[in-house]
């Protein structure tokens, strides 16, 4: 998914940081100077850094934002359009803070999406097996359709897997000795970007 990507979100962050065009050239010395400062690297790579950035933004990144109709590639340069998802970077969902990691690990699997969405139904913490019977009583295909073949095998599923990357990003909460899950305060927030981009990605896919 795009906004898993760093590179991807901070072309998008600079693009909307200003209003004109930003041309090939300068977003990619831009870039090359972030990542520099931001893994504290000698100035005399950053030439070097620049060509690599300049062919990463030519042959995938730019392609990638365009054909989801969040890029406009104009003969001044490069601005973002009015498809592109403007909460998914305004200030209270910056580089750092873990939220652009916590939305990636939804969006990169969709059966993620409906475990935490169905987390975020409950407001009181609830057990590992209750998670499990609401998730196949919701609707018996989608667990199929998100990559589990055997639905006993979702509980093994959910605990060795889905649970602990979902603690990891600091969405829930999850006890694996007693298996209770709680909900942490922004899950619903990370939920409703996750809503905003996939929704995005529809509306591009239907366009095109």
């Amino acid at each position: 998914m795009i906004l898993a990507d760093s590179r991807q979100r901070r072309i998008l962050a600079l693009l909307l940081a200003q209003s004109d065009p930003i041309p090939e050239d300068a977003l990619a010395s831009q870039l090359a100077v972030q990542k520099a400062k931001a893994e504290d690297l000698p100035s005399s790579v950053v030439q070097e850094l620049h060509r690599q950035i300049r062919i990463d933004l030519y042959h995938r990144c730019l392609p990638e934002l365009e054909s989801v109709g969040w890029i406009e590639r104009q003969p001044t340069g490069i601005v973002s359009t009015e498809q592109l998802p403007v909460e998914c970077v305004e200030e209270s969902f910056t580089e750092g803070d873990g939220s652009w990691e916590a939305l990636a690990a939804l969006l990169v699997r969709p059966r993620r999406q409906r475990v935490a969405s169905t987390i975020a139904d409950h407001t009181q913490p609830l057990s590992l097996e209750e998670l499990s019977t609401a998730l196949t009583a919701s609707e018996q295909s989608w667990w199929t359709a998100g990559g589990v073949d055997d639905e006993s095998m979702l509980p093994t599923i959910l605990h060795h897997i889905d649970l602990p990357i979902l603690e990891n990003v600091g969405l829930i909460e999850y006890n694996s000795d007693e298996k209770i899950i709680t909900q942490q305060q922004h899950l619903e927030m990370v939920l409703d970007q996750a809503d905003v981009a996939n929704g995005s990605n529809d509306t591009a896919t239907t366009d095109s």
